[in-house]
């Protein structure tokens, strides 16, 4: 279970996959927008992560997960805070440029919400967070479609 909690805790980019950079000189080119929603629903734990992605790029990430307390082992907010905490290594996502980060502890679950303007974010800094899996040079971009594939052979299913 505490793999699933780390998967929706601040691991907006652990299936993230870093792509190969294309050094061909910038050409007008028609960009190609894409938008993937992927779910995982575990007993006390669901999470919905949508890719928007350019040119097999992804732009921008957006997650949120419900976690039951009962499904980490708390009974109210302040230990579901404490535990979550520790899972998190008290890292402060919101501190971080191009992420918007909100936690809001309800009576029996919390609700998280990350949005990652990759076209902001330092990478290489997401890189290094608890729980970030990358392939190759994160400051290469990362992958719309490796991202996709990685996500459901992590057990999430495709829904648009």
């Amino acid at each position: 279970m505490n793999k699933i909690i780390k998967l929706g805790l601040g691991l907006f980019l652990a299936a993230a996959v870093a792509a190969c950079g294309d050094d061909k000189a910038a050409a007008p080119v028609v960009v190609e927008q894409e938008v993937a929603t992927y779910e995982l629903n575990q007993p006390g734990v669901s999470i919905q992560m949508t890719l928007y992605g350019e040119d097999d790029k992804v732009v921008k990430q957006t997650t949120n997960s419900t976690i039951e307390y009962s499904a980490i082992g708390a009974t109210d907010a302040d230990q579901a805070k404490a535990i979550l905490a520790e899972i998190t290594n008290n890292t402060d996502y919101a501190a971080l440029e191009g992420v918007t980060y909100s936690m809001v502890y309800g009576d029996t679950s919390a609700k998280e919400s990350i949005e990652v303007d990759l076209s902001k974010a330092d990478l290489k800094k997401l890189a290094e967070l608890p729980g970030s899996a990358f392939d190759g040079d994160p400051s290469q971009g990362i992958s719309f479609k490796a991202t996709g594939t990685l996500l459901e052979q992590s057990g999430f299913s495709k829904v648009k």
